[in-house]
């Protein structure tokens, strides 16, 4: 209720002051009531939680006994299956959308959410139904990735939920990986690669227009989260494909063209996040950080994810978010790993290899520690959330 109190205190002076709209002012408090609403302990919000999935375990029961009963003649025409089950989906996804922009309980809320899930795997199941009946190939799996793409944007704009939002994202990256994959498009991982990247960078360095980034804020706070996690999970499918995968896998996997991409979107975005922190770039310190780069750029030929992972970190700190810096971190992590097992040369020289690249990230590490203090304050919080 503290907290509460104060919002409410920080919002009545900022619209003293001149800097709130009054005419927000029932909207902001709309706000305030729902955050009152959701005011209880976390233990209590987890058990409400629960109650909203054991009630979708039932409800998806009932329905199962529903279908069950209809006869096995139904079974016996799969089109007929498969078109229910996507009627049934899609007029479920709509009624759960309705039902979450309308509630504020958290069972409610649990029970929509395991459902919009549930119905979107039975629009998926009913479109292979029709699909694998009349159509050979490879025609089933592009027309369930493409119908998952499809579904997942209206349930990012409509379906007011972080995790599902999240969820979504990631599975817009899996399909288009998927279609890559089955349609064995020349490039296409790199295509997704550069297009996550893009979107995590536009999200993340301040491009997007202030006014719609407050709008659109409960939307797109979860996707810059998603996108770097589908930014990683492409990556690692590009070196499956390219270490595991013969015959047609060059046509998909392209790590030059990967590296080179990310090694470009890289520097650009180190560039801004010099410019906005009145960093010129002809100093040492931009200097130094497009010189790290460059060398990383070297193994990332073999493992495209060093530099993914650089360019995370990057805006993880310019964020100043634990979080991203701790994901970019392990992966970056994962993908030197890789490097070091993917060279094809002797003990030794891949051991001079990794001390090298170690000395280069100390030194670089020291540099910028001399050369671009971090503020105490900021330090100590950090540290303390650690």
């Amino acid at each position: 209720m503290s907290e509460r109190a104060n919002v409410e205190t920080v919002w009545e002076q900022l619209a003293e002051e001149g800097y709130a709209d009054r005419e927000k002012d029932a909207a902001v408090r709309a706000v305030l009531e729902a955050q009152q609403e959701n005011d209880s302990p976390w233990y209590v919000q987890g058990l409400a939680g629960c109650g909203g999935w054991i009630a979708a375990i039932f409800f998806f029961s009932f329905a199962g006994c529903w279908i069950s009963l209809l006869g096995t003649s139904l079974w016996e025409t799969p089109v007929l299956l498969g078109t229910m089950f996507s009627l049934t989906g899609a007029g479920a996804i709509v009624g759960v959308i309705r039902l979450r922009r309308n509630t504020q309980s958290m069972v409610a809320k649990q029970f929509a959410l395991a459902v919009v899930i549930a119905a979107q795997v039975l629009i998926g199941v009913g479109l292979y139904l029709i699909f694998d009946e009349g159509f050979d190939g490879e025609i089933p799996v592009v027309s369930i990735c493409l119908t998952i793409i499809v579904i997942q944007l209206p349930v990012l704009y409509y379906y007011r939920d972080s995790l599902m939002r999240f969820l979504a994202t990631i599975a817009i990256v899996t399909a288009c990986n998927v279609l890559v994959w089955v349609l064995n498009i020349p490039g296409g991982l790199s295509v997704i690669v550069l297009a996550t990247a893009l979107g995590t960078a536009f999200l993340l360095t301040g491009l997007l227009p202030q006014a719609l980034e407050v709008r659109y804020f409960d939307m797109l706070y979860p996707i810059s989260y998603a996108l770097p996690v589908g930014l990683f999970g492409t990556l690692i499918h590009e070196l499956v494909e390219a270490q595991y995968i013969t015959n047609d896998a060059e046509l998909v996997t392209a790590p030059y063209m990967t590296a080179l991409l990310l090694l470009g979107l890289t520097l650009w975005v180190e560039s801004r996040v010099l410019q906005d922190n009145g960093v010129k770039l002809n100093s040492g310190i931009a200097t130094l950080l497009f010189a790290t780069t460059a060398f990383l750029a070297v193994p990332a030929l073999v493992a495209p994810g060093i530099l993914a992972g650089l360019l995370v970190a990057l805006l993880g700190y310019h964020r100043r978010d634990l979080l991203l810096r701790g994901l970019a971190y392990v992966f970056f992590v994962g993908f030197v790993g890789h490097f070091y097992y993917a060279l094809n040369t002797s003990l030794l020289t891949k051991s001079l290899t990794m001390i090298a690249v170690g000395v280069v990230l100390l030194v670089g590490r020291f540099g910028f520690r001399r050369m671009l203090p971090v503020d105490d304050a900021i330090e100590q919080t950090e540290r303390s959330v650690l």
